[in-house]
């Protein structure tokens, strides 16, 4: 699943475009690192004992957990 739909199904973004502004400035991280292309895949690699941490600038994070 690429990260746009991630991030609107866990409501940090409101649409795509918000989600694709969000990070052509560099204020989206996964699992702490900066998502650089609104392309990315989420893979299981990614999930880290079932969990993702998903942050939007400085004080917004959302926790995946994957059931």
């Amino acid at each position: 699943m690429d990260i746009l739909k991630i991030m609107s199904f866990a409501g940090i973004i409101s649409g795509t475009s918000e989600g694709r502004r969000l990070i052509k400035e560099g204020g989206a991280y996964l699992n702490n690192e900066r998502v650089t292309s609104h392309e990315q895949i989420i893979t299981p690699a990614d999930f880290n004992n079932g969990k993702i941490l998903l942050r939007k600038g400085k004080k917004v994070y959302h926790q995946i957990v994957l059931k």
